[in-house]
């Protein structure tokens, strides 16, 4: 029997050998922070919050992308299953603070009615080494929701549901002659607001009498200027109905004047005459006076 056990001695030695070094390789290229220290906290930032903050931890000897390894967050001394890896080299991790993963912690946030605020214990383990850092302090306290902001109510800016008031302007040109290529204030308007709040005067409706088929040829065009800054709002031929786009703000009760000019033709008749008048405004007819072609 003796010699039967010695017989198989060297190949049961043989075959444990071989089996210990491929083990021993195998937990050396798993676990390559054997020998390092443990991580170590310095600081944590912010130092209080509520559930769900994003907290940094600096430090060092925290785990590293290039190491394959993470390092777990521990709060009251048990892992709530949150990892990460350090992007600066091992000398900061960050986490987001999640006090539901243990009964210790969830019991601290149940006192926060009482106390405003209840601090946890916060560490760092390595998941190569099972070492664990040192242990930092964070304040719990209630989610304070944002306040919440309502913008200003926006002022409407049409006036498509107001009537503005037009009346002939005491400034109106007198009857004139206008030569050939020059142009002349043909009538003056005037428009008050009657809306309650500010808004834009978009269009504005003009006529010519005599409505005759050679008017193109006697006038090339028609403008409207507001009468007060002279800015010019809106043209039209001679032979359109209202001047339009021409958007000037106006404001509850304000009154602007509009300049109505013609441009006289160079082939235009000598002695042919026409008015304009604001058609329908207020259900009357409001017009000027005549402006007669000169030579």
């Amino acid at each position: 029997m003796k010699k039967h056990v010695k017989k198989h001695l060297p190949k049961v030695a043989g075959f444990a050998v071989a089996t210990f070094a491929i083990v021993s390789l195998a937990v050396i290229s798993e676990h390559p922070n054997k020998t390092l220290p443990p991580p170590h906290i310095d600081s944590i930032s912010p130092s209080k919050g509520p559930d769900g903050t994003l907290i940094t931890l600096t430090g060092y000897g925290f785990a590293t992308n290039g190491q394959g390894i993470a390092d777990y967050l521990k709060i009251e001394g048990k892992s709530v299953g949150a990892s990460a890896h350090s992007t600066d080299g091992g000398k900061t991790i960050q986490f987001i603070l999640d006090v539901s993963g243990t009964k210790e912690a969830q019991e601290c946030v149940k006192r926060l009615t009482k106390k405003g605020e209840c601090k946890i214990g916060v560490k760092v383990m390595d998941a190569s080494t099972n070492k664990e850092s040192n242990e930092v302090h964070f304040s719990v306290t209630p989610y304070v929701p944002p306040p919440v902001v309502v913008p200003p109510p926006r002022l409407p800016t049409s006036v498509q549901s107001c009537f503005p008031l037009v009346t002939l302007s005491p400034n109106t040109p007198p009857a004139q002659t206008i030569n050939r290529g020059s142009t002349g204030s043909l009538v003056k308007f005037n428009l008050t607001s009657d809306c309650s709040v500010p808004a834009t005067f978009q269009n504005f409706a003009l006529t010519l009498l005599p409505n005759v088929s050679v008017l193109d040829q006697q006038i090339s065009a028609l403008h409207l200027y507001d009468d007060a800054s002279g800015a010019l709002l809106s043209s039209m031929p001679a032979t359109g109905l209202s001047f339009s786009n021409v958007n000037e703000p106006i404001l509850p009760g304000q009154t602007i004047t509009l300049n109505v000019t013609a441009d006289i033709g160079l082939s235009a008749s000598p002695g042919f005459s026409f008015i304009g008048i604001c058609g329908g405004c207020n259900g009357v007819i409001l017009g000027g006076n005549a402006m007669t072609v000169g030579n």
